[in-house]
């Protein structure tokens, strides 16, 4: 096997009424050993990749989206942390970036550089503006201990307009027994807030093949968020909140019902200056049945303290059935109140292998809301069907809608790799794309991409 691959590709890109435009781009691989590796990007093709999957966000936090990019992919495995000070969406388009992966021994090392763009937020309830110049850089360091235990060390950084914003950590996943073990991150947020800026929690945890219980007590500083989210991804801050879960399964060796899963999860949250901002206690209970049915019911008791304070209590009900061979559906419904509003909420999934080279799969989210000022009733449609016609010749199609935002987004890609792995072409159309949550004004839109594998 060569040490180094390189992969350059050109791209083509005409959208109706505007003239054509042409990328270059190059990735690069080079394995110093077996167990480090050196990836090098420069101008990644991320245009052809699948959009956003639109939903519903009936909470007054950021939406947290998953990451499709095959640059972060292969890497974003090590830095999943419960505390979440990386979060690879905050670096948009990147014009150059590398990573290096390396293990010896129990040490385990991850680094990652990239230069990008910001956007920026020119006024309240405009789009924002990009802007050139941001520098990104991730590390980790992991040693393992105690056979399955980990310490770790994680920092990251964002250097734009002449300020660093990020964070620097340690944290440790520790295991005394084969049941009893311990997760605890310590924080520090930097950048333009000085005070305020850490962040930590402790969580003892028990887990059996049947059962789980943790408790953890979290602090985060009110600036803390603040400094860490241009590199991470925390939903709020300011708070300092206890937390608990308990489940327990039940498994039958005869009778209709297989499996009972039931779940408590409690939490009670306060500002840093004792201020309840918010709980809630949630109860859930799944049954699968031998006959690959399943059903779950949740209840769910919550309040939240913003400019007043909301109860909101749904309950939700979903059933499904899984050949757990590329075939199932499943269809929920949810009722209760969302900051003052009454809603009920239907969502549906549906999977299906439709022949022994075609697969395809339906998503339907659907939410009533009352009172509804903003008009904010949502009908979401997501479609997937992909088609083989060799193991290296297929296409994927991709169809999404939301009523409230007026938008139907199309995407199809046609793949032809020849002579594997040696080389790739690439034609796509694409029509409605947008970010996550906004309107678009993309027509239709053509590419061609062409990649050779030296």
């Amino acid at each position: 096997m060569r040490p180094y691959q390189f992969i350059p590709y050109t791209l083509g890109r005409w959208e109706q009424g505007r003239s054509l435009k042409g990328d270059l781009g190059l990735d690069a691989r080079y394995t110093c050993r077996p167990e480090t590796t050196l990836n090098l990007t420069l101008n990644p093709d991320f245009a052809t990749i699948e959009a956003d999957e639109e939903y519903v966000n009936l909470t007054r936090f950021e939406a947290q989206l998953t990451e499709k990019r095959p640059f972060f992919l292969e890497t974003n495995q090590r830095f999943r942390q419960r505390l979440q000070t990386f979060y690879s969406r905050r670096i948009a388009d990147i014009d150059v970036g590398g990573q290096l992966r390396s293990k010896s021994g129990p040490w385990d090392a991850t680094l990652i550089a990239a230069r990008s763009r910001v956007r920026v937020q020119l006024a309240a309830g405009q789009p924002g503006s990009w802007r050139e110049g941001a520098t990104y850089g991730v590390g980790r360091l992991e040693r393992q201990f105690m056979k399955s235990s980990v310490l770790g060390m994680m920092f990251t950084n964002r250097q734009f307009a002449g300020q660093n914003q990020g964070s620097v950590g340690l944290d440790t996943t520790a295991y005394f027994t084969r049941r009893v073990g311990f997760t605890g991150p310590m924080v520090r947020a930097h950048g333009p807030y000085k005070k305020g800026i850490w962040g930590w929690f402790a969580r003892p945890a028990y887990d059996s093949s049947t059962a789980h219980a943790h408790f953890r007590f979290s602090h985060l500083g009110e600036r803390f968020g603040d400094n860490a989210n241009a590199t991470g991804f925390i939903q709020d801050d300011g708070r300092r909140e206890m937390d608990s879960d308990l489940s327990k399964t039940f498994w039958f060796q005869q009778g209709a019902v297989q499996r009972v899963i039931v779940e408590s999860k409690n939490s009670l949250y306060l500002s840093q200056r004792n201020v309840v901002r918010g709980y809630h206690q949630i109860g859930s209970l799944q049954m699968d049945f031998r006959n690959r049915w399943s059903a779950t019911a949740e209840l769910r008791n919550e309040y939240r303290l913003f400019e007043k304070g909301f109860h909101n209590d749904p309950a939700a009900f979903q059933v499904g059935y899984n050949t757990r061979e590329h075939q199932s559906w499943s269809a929920g419904y949810q009722t209760g109140k969302s900051f003052g509003s009454d809603y009920d909420a239907v969502n549906g999934y549906f999977r299906r292998k439709l022949g022994a080279n075609t697969a395809a799969e339906y998503q339907l989210s659907r939410v009533w809301l009352k009172p509804d000022p903003s008009r904010q009733a949502t009908l979401i449609n997501i479609f997937r069907v992909r088609h083989n016609f060799t193991r290296d010749l297929f296409v994927r199609v991709f169809y999404q809608s939301n009523s409230v935002l007026e938008r139907q987004n199309l995407e199809a890609v046609f793949v032809w790799r020849y002579r594997p792995p040696f080389g790739l072409v690439q034609f796509a159309f694409q029509r409605g794309r947008a970010a996550f949550g906004e309107r678009s004004q993309q027509g239709n839109t053509y590419f061609l991409k062409l990649a050779q594998v030296f």
